[in-house]
């Protein structure tokens, strides 16, 4: 597949994108001439970003953009995507100073609408909007019954009315404002009660393993069968929108490479001394076009007032150093200024940490080291017949009795009858584990002799007969 068809399947895919999340339609054809600089494209283009502006601040598409840029004039149009550039960031002179009647200006318009497509980063935004039509408790399973004559405008009255009357046409306005709200609150009410009342009829039957009721839309299309094609159809155009979307991760590189070409063309037709605009024999003539250059508000003596803020900033820094320096100063007096209070307080601390050091070091007080009076203490000792048994021994009896049959007895090693304690409790474990295993072997006795019961081992019990 050649370089040329591969960009225009990307363009083409771009284009279906913006249609399947709710913008116009605006052809690929339409985006390859505004490379060129065609003028019989502009309207489109100039239509794509007023709606890719609304979409960014409110989040979503629905008709009331469409609806104002249908009540707005040309000129009023061009200016409000001109001043939202600008507030976004896109400081370019030549798209500031495109002519208000949609005239000329398609590969401008091109590269602006590129820009804003990755400052904002439309198709990820585009991404996260999209859900399952069955994730809705309510799906739309008939067709739209909106008015086609699309929103009219209240009138206001006659610009010459008095004021009294105008004040009095908007306390009608706002009295019926207030009552469209009570509508509304008592519809979203009974809304709220019917869905209450279907999942609590619905209650123990569910299709889903997160609920245990039916959902509204479920009870709609089991009591209509004829609406499953409708949310067939509904779940058909997701997935074609989900798979547009999952194309464009693989070309969008390629759509950008497109750009930079288109970027250079317009350099190139600067470089040979074209005009700025880049307009071709197509395009009108621009001196004949209305044109009004539309920048940020931006005050004349701005260099003046960044000079000045820039000196009272460094005066500002030189009057709170010598502050700054002060208090360094009273810091190091107050720390070197101590007092007989905390004088006594340092030491205090002082001794407690040296006493705990001490403890862990084992370097107690010598009176620590001998064990309470009255405080019985064991003694292990090998009597004369061979037996090994503790002593029980007063702590004075033992100092003095130790001394007298130091001859006859003799102080046996602590790692022999840890030993022997060790060789002790092996046999006991082993035969605790014998007598488990009888048990088992009974209780299996009982069990096969019972035929309608049933013996299920605990699982600790199955690891401790192992």
């Amino acid at each position: 597949m050649s370089r040329g068809v591969q960009v225009r399947e990307t363009i083409e895919l771009l284009c279906k994108i913006f249609k399947d999340n709710g913008m116009s339609g605006v052809e690929a054809e339409a985006l390859r001439k505004a490379k060129f600089d065609k003028s019989d494209v502009c309207f489109p283009l100039w239509r794509l970003l007023f709606e890719m502006i609304s979409f960014c601040q409110h989040g979503l598409m629905n008709s009331s953009i469409f609806t104002s840029f249908a009540h707005m004039k040309t000129e009023d149009q061009v200016m409000y995507v001109k001043k939202e550039m600008q507030k976004r960031g896109y400081l370019s002179r030549v798209f500031a100073t495109l002519p208000t009647d949609m005239s000329t200006g398609s590969r401008e318009l091109m590269l602006a609408l590129a820009w804003l497509l990755n400052k904002e980063d439309i198709i990820s935004k585009f991404m996260e909007n999209r859900a399952s039509p069955m994730d809705d408790d309510v799906v739309s399973l008939y067709e739209s019954v909106e008015s086609e004559e699309g929103w009219s405008q209240p009138a206001l009255g006659d610009k010459q009315q008095s004021p009294a009357q105008r004040v009095q046409q908007m306390l009608v306005l706002n009295t019926k404002l207030k009552m469209s709200l009570r509508l509304l609150h008592s519809s979203q009410h009974e809304y709220a009660t019917l869905t209450h009342r279907i999942h609590n009829s619905t209650y123990g039957v569910s299709l889903s393993p997160n609920m245990n009721h039916l959902t509204t839309m479920q009870v709609q299309m089991l009591r209509h069968p004829q609406h499953m094609k409708r949310v067939l159809s509904l779940l058909e155009q997701d997935s074609t929108r989900l798979e547009h979307l999952m194309q464009w991760d693989e070309k969008e590189t390629l759509f950008w490479e497109w750009m930079e070409s288109v970027l250079e063309l317009k350099l190139q037709h600067v470089r040979e001394g074209g005009d700025s605009a880049g307009a071709d024999s197509d395009s009108v003539n621009t001196n004949t076009c209305a044109t009004r250059t539309v920048f940020l508000e931006v005050p004349p003596t701005i260099g003046s007032d960044i000079a000045e803020s820039r000196r009272n900033l460094m005066n500002m820094i030189l009057h709170y150093e010598s502050a700054i320096e002060r208090l360094e100063d009273l810091w190091a007096t107050k720390r070197s200024t101590v007092s007989e209070w905390e004088l006594d307080k340092l030491l205090g601390d002082i001794n407690t940490e040296i006493s705990q050091l001490q403890s862990c070091l084992g370097q107690a007080p010598k009176e620590n080291t001998v064990p309470p009076p009255g405080r019985p203490r064991l003694t292990l000792v090998k009597n004369k017949g061979g037996s090994r048994a503790p002593v029980k021994v007063s702590n004075a009896v033992a100092a003095t009795s130790h001394g007298r049959d130091s001859a006859e007895e003799s102080t046996v090693s602590v790692h022999d009858e840890i030993g022997r304690l060790q060789q002790e409790a092996d046999m006991l474990e082993k035969e605790l584990k014998d007598m488990r295993r009888d048990c088992l072997h009974k209780l299996n006795r009982i069990v096969s002799a019972s035929p309608n019961t049933v013996c299920i081992m605990p699982p600790q019990l199955r690891k401790l007969c192992r």
